[in-house]
């Protein structure tokens, strides 16, 4: 797919969709051919790929601070779903099918992070955690922070259990983006909860670019729900520009 230098100075953001697959389970090492063939599309190449093994929870990595394994041209770190970095030409991968890519930057500090928030990481903010984490190890202040949700699977086809709802009935505002469907299940928004935890953490609306397409809907993009078992994954790949 197009790479886009999208709301944020100096960000370079590559999207690979469904004529790419990430899924190591499916690929094997042959995944390690899927990342080459994404970095060399990107129009600035990264010193080094970060990417972490997803969990579905909130672990978020320090690139560079701790030691990884190799994965193929990349550095992998484990039970990790969130990358930051305040270095660049680094670029931080994620994989995805139906679940939410959030990017978050600082143009005036020069710090970037890349999460992968599922329903469980969504539950357990992995958003909000990222901010707070720029502002307390990096020094960002919430205003100068850009934040970028991708596409996820849409509401209308996220079907979830009582087990869902229940989990986030700790505050009734994020029951809203609930919609009641079928005897215990409900349509669930992860743009729409994902969008009010960072604005709860304190991002203004005008911060948040939220990139509508549904996974579900756009052939473009894998879909896990769509797919069925033999599913793909998307990736996106974002990094920072080094300022000459």
């Amino acid at each position: 797919m197009v790479e886009n230098t999208f709301i944020s100075q100096g960000l370079h953001y590559f999207l690979a969709g469904s004529d790419f697959d990430f899924r190591y389970a499916k690929q094997g090492q042959a995944v390690y051919d899927q990342l080459n063939k994404m970095i060399a599309s990107m129009a600035v190449q990264p010193s080094q790929i970060y990417l972490g093994h997803q969990v579905h929870g909130n672990k978020i990595v320090r690139v560079g601070q701790m030691e990884g394994k190799a994965f193929g041209p990349a550095t992998i770190y484990p039970y990790t779903d969130g990358l930051i970095t305040d270095q660049a030409q680094v670029a931080l991968v994620i994989k995805f099918a139906d679940c939410t890519p959030i990017v978050l930057h600082d143009p005036k500090q020069g710090v970037l992070a890349l999460l992968h928030s599922g329903w469980r990481g969504t539950k357990r903010k992995i958003g909000p955690k990222a901010l707070a984490m720029m502002v307390e190890d990096y020094g960002c202040r919430l205003e100068d922070i850009q934040a970028h949700i991708g596409p996820s699977i849409g509401q209308s086809d996220y079907e979830v259990g009582l087990d869902v709802y229940q989990a986030f009935q700790t505050n009734p505002d994020y029951l809203t983006f609930f919609e009641p469907h079928a005897e215990d299940k409900y349509l669930l928004d992860m743009n729409g909860l994902n969008q009010h935890l960072l604005e709860e953490a304190g991002l203004d609306r005008g911060q948040i670019q939220v990139d509508e397409r549904s996974t579900f809907q756009d052939s473009a993009l894998h879909s896990a729900r769509q797919e069925g078992k033999d599913y793909g994954l998307n990736a996106i790949a974002v990094m920072m520009e080094k300022i000459a």
